[in-house]
């Protein structure tokens, strides 16, 4: 079973960065980059599932966006 973690940190000069990995359900979210999706800025984003195989991802979409995968560990997603 997977699961998202969605993590938000203070990085170098004090600007934020939001990680998103899908991992299995066991497995202890890292401190590494996100499998999914990398952004700058505090975003207010929204997970929900549509099904056991895919993911919807809302507020995610900006300039500072670096990262933006369709599928992960099986699971497809969505952005809004």
């Amino acid at each position: 079973m997977l699961r998202p973690s969605l993590r938000s940190s203070l990085e170098a000069r004090y600007q934020y960065k939001a990680r998103l990995s899908i991992v299995k359900i066991r497995d202890l979210p890292s401190d590494e980059a996100g499998n999914v999706l990398i952004a700058d800025g505090q975003l207010p984003i929204t997970l929900r599932w549509l099904s056991e195989t895919r993911l919807s991802v809302a507020g995610a979409g900006g300039s500072g966006t670096f990262k933006q995968e369709s599928e992960a560990n099986g699971v497809t997603v969505v952005y809004e």
